[in-house]
């Protein structure tokens, strides 16, 4: 019997895969990162690496989540959709966004960090999440 080697084992690879057995899986890869809160430069251009989305080219922006995919997912199956397929959370998330610092072709990528808290909405496809839509700033109150 084949057996798939977990998402963990997955990301670690080097080579060979592109992460791209299903959907959800691409967008955990991508979007999610229960650990890493930090929001640093370091932080961006070494989680785009590790993930790989700097090997053909640099990928332009991206946004890491910091919660369990399980919290993630639970947004498609917690909230009724505002339109059609997309889901906005009902709670707020710490969202790191890498922005790509443009660099001159063949040169490493380098990315600025954006830490901030915010409702995510997320498209979801048979109730998993399959592409970040877009995050709505949470509202700061001042005294």
């Amino acid at each position: 019997m084949l057996q798939l080697p977990s998402l963990e084992e997955k990301i670690k690879t080097d080579g060979g895969w592109d992460g791209a057995f299903d959907s959800f899986t691409k967008f955990v890869r991508q979007h999610v990162d229960e650990g890493g809160e930090n929001g640093s430069n370091d932080y961006c251009a070494k989680m785009m690496e590790i993930r790989k989305m700097t090997k053909a080219n640099c990928k332009p922006m991206n946004t890491f989540i910091h919660a369990k995919k399980e919290d993630v997912e639970a947004v498609c199956l917690n909230n009724k959709p505002i339109s059609k397929n997309i889901y906005k959370s009902n709670v707020t998330f710490s969202v790191t966004i890498c922005i790509n610092n443009k660099r001159p072709p063949n040169s490493p990528c380098e990315y600025t960090a954006n830490k901030v808290k915010g409702y995510i909405k997320i498209e979801c496809d048979k109730k998993k999440p399959v592409r970040f839509v877009d995050l709505v700033p949470a509202l700061v109150s001042v005294s």
